[in-house]
């Protein structure tokens, strides 16, 4: 009986080898898509994951606070108790185990160009 059905299928293969074909050629193709696509989607995480690995485990980031004004927290645009350059120095000359200090300064601005302005944060 089993060979008797395999008998049959591949005679209608045979008989019908351009949809045969085309059939399988479809199968392999969309087979050969899907794995591209995970292959691509872990390779793209991975390499993200190295990135954010890159920085380090012992990577700490120090913001000023913002100051009271009139007894209420000052809010964006209002001024905030910035740290000055004495200030990143005396935290990598006071403390140990520092290998790298950067200071930061951002400033929220409004970049115009022609008639068109667009808000934006600016850090250097």
């Amino acid at each position: 009986m089993l060979w008797t059905l395999i008998r049959l299928s591949l005679q209608e293969i045979r008989r019908n080898a351009l949809r045969s074909i085309l059939t399988t050629l479809g199968i392999v193709i969309g087979v050969a898509s899907i794995i591209s696509v995970l292959a691509l989607g872990n390779g793209a995480t991975q390499s993200i994951k190295d990135q954010i690995s890159a920085l380090g485990a012992g990577v700490v980031l120090i913001q000023p606070r913002p100051t009271q004004v009139q007894g209420r927290t000052a809010s964006t645009g209002e001024a905030l108790e910035l740290f000055k350059e004495g200030d990143v120095n005396a935290i990598r000359d006071q403390l140990d185990g520092i290998r790298n200090i950067a200071g930061i300064v951002q400033i929220n601005s409004v970049a115009i160009r022609q008639a068109q302005s667009w808000p934006t944060t600016l850090r250097g």
